[in-house]
């Protein structure tokens, strides 16, 4: 793969017949060559790293843009099997905030999408509430659904914020994210 070629994956269904005769639908997930940029013109990146409750991200669609996606991930009550009442996120400052941002500029690249908003929380974050905070506008559905996935996925193993469960007695416990 040469310097500007970009994959991007997509998927398709179809039916195989097995030996039975029954017909079997699969799911497959290809790659697709992408050459060049595919920054569309006026493309933004946002992203923010906040101690505190999340705020919604207020900015609206273009006309131009079919789909406004929002993915907020909350903290659940166990990690790894065990209860907990919150997860205390901890960052490389600076560092976190530098990543952050160029992985959402990334993103751009790859993906044709035209607005990219992240909002990653850090310090304590309660059952419940909000941990991360990601919309993405772009001009077509699967293009947008793709990159949200991309974004969150790349974000566990590029940008340097670490999460440990704190459980109703106080132990703290590494919580790696495992999916």
């Amino acid at each position: 793969m040469g310097a500007h070629d970009h994959r991007h994956p997509h998927e398709h269904r179809h039916e195989h017949r097995h030996e039975h005769g029954h017909p079997q639908e699969h799911t497959h997930e290809h790659t697709r060559e992408r050459h060049g940029n595919m920054t569309l013109p006026g493309a933004t990146a946002v992203t923010n790293i906040v101690e505190g409750p999340i705020t919604p991200h207020d900015a609206a669609p273009t006309v131009e843009d079919g789909a406004a996606l929002t993915f907020a991930g909350h903290v659940r009550d166990t990690e790894h099997g065990r209860e907990i009442v919150s997860l205390d996120y901890e960052y490389y400052e600076g560092m976190a905030q530098v990543e952050l941002q160029a992985l959402a500029e990334d993103t751009l690249r790859r993906f044709p999408v035209r607005r990219l908003q992240c909002t990653h929380r850090v310090g304590r974050v309660p059952v419940g509430e909000a941990a991360l905070l990601v919309t993405v506008h772009s001009p077509h559905r699967a293009e947008g659904l793709a990159a949200v996935a991309w974004f969150i996925r790349e974000l566990k193993d590029r940008v340097p914020i670490w999460k440990w469960a704190v459980t109703p007695d106080g132990e703290r416990f590494p919580a790696p994210c495992s999916h």
